[in-house]
């Protein structure tokens, strides 16, 4: 019987983060007994305690880090798991060592890409690669291609657009959401809201998230002549309020290895335009569930958002095109089954 060790040791909020979250409850959907290893204190806990799925902790810091790679092959040998998925490379250093594979002999160690940084994916049994582009990394790292499983990102979806979307603000509300800092591209979203200003469009805009940019990026805003129409809401909760509150979504991010925010905003049956980096352009390819733009041209994004304001019938269709297209492929039932599969033909 298949049992599933989900090692996630990072303390932060970020899509790896989520995505350990979202894994561990498409195998608990899917009937396959999983537990989750954490750090304490990691953002993660309240998302897996709030779905009622297990975890146990693993203290890495001072004296006690000496001991984690004993401690952590203590808690897997109390589990009895078949597979161990490893979110990161610390988690897949520590899963892969000597000691663990020793200890449990036949259990598969499976290293999941959510970014380029590979630097201990050649000693993974198996890799789940989120996207093509991040395939073809893998096997350049010499990872045979049949140790290469190629697996998305999922999210939840409704059956139904929500009825948010059912007719836009007066005006209407451009938003985008994420971490403030530099491969996001924020400055390339403010400067595209300030030329939308000076063509005389009208609609008002949020940025939601925290980092170090935030200052650069308020007076960016300022300097050009945003304040009136541009708020920043801070790091946000409650996205699905979030979400609710839009009637366009933007990603303007130079570098996103997948982008669990389009997935998001394509849930919500949001008209969607992003910037073509590494995830988005493979998820949006077809142009059907969103509108691609060439990465940091404020000018491209800012032509695409006001084709948008200009014809909202046809942003909202392209809005239920996106939802329609969430709900097939990333919704999280299709895609926890897409899972299991995935980790039934590992040898």
């Amino acid at each position: 019987m298949m049992r599933v060790a989900n090692l996630m040791l990072g303390v932060g909020r970020g899509g790896l983060e989520q995505a350990a979250v979202d894994f561990a409850e498409a195998l608990q959907l899917a009937g396959v007994p999983v537990k989750t290893i954490t750090v304490p204190g990691a953002w993660a806990c309240a998302g897996l305690d709030a779905a009622g799925l297990a975890r146990d902790e693993l203290r890495l810091g001072g004296l006690e880090g000496l001991w984690a790679p004993f401690r952590l092959l203590g808690l897997l040998q109390a589990f009895g798991p078949t597979h161990v998925l490893c979110h990161g490379n610390k988690a897949l250093k520590l899963a892969a060592s000597p000691l663990v594979r020793r200890a449990l002999p036949g259990c598969q160690v499976v290293g999941i890409t959510h970014n380029y940084s590979l630097k201990h994916i050649a000693h993974a049994d198996h890799v789940l690669a989120l996207t093509h582009d991040l395939a073809q990394a893998v096997a350049s790292r010499g990872v045979a291609q049949q140790r290469i499983h190629r697996i998305g990102n999922l999210v939840r979806v409704a059956a139904t657009v929500p009825a948010a979307r059912s007719a836009w603000r007066d005006p209407p509300v451009i938003g985008s959401i994420g971490r403030l800092v530099p491969k996001k591209g924020f400055e390339v979203f403010v400067a595209a809201l300030g030329l939308l200003l000076a063509r005389g469009c009208r609609f008002q805009a949020v940025l939601a998230g925290s980092g170090e940019e935030e200052a650069a990026l308020k007076a960016q805003a300022s300097g050009l002549g945003l304040d009136p129409v541009l708020g920043f809401a801070g790091w946000v909760d409650d996205r699905q309020r979030f979400y609710d509150s839009l009637d366009i979504a933007v990603v303007p991010s130079h570098h996103e290895p997948f982008g669990i925010v389009v997935l998001e905003a394509m849930a919500q049956g949001l008209p969607l335009v992003a910037t073509a980096s590494e995830g988005p352009s493979e998820i949006l390819a077809d142009g059907t569930a969103g509108r691609l733009v060439p990465l940091a041209d404020a000018a491209a994004l800012a032509d695409a958002l006001e084709a948008l304001l200009a014809d909202p019938a046809a942003a909202r269709a392209l809005g239920h095109r996106s939802h329609t297209t969430a709900l097939s492929r990333y919704d999280i039932h299709p895609a926890a089954q897409a899972l299991v599969q995935a980790l039934g033909a590992m040898g």
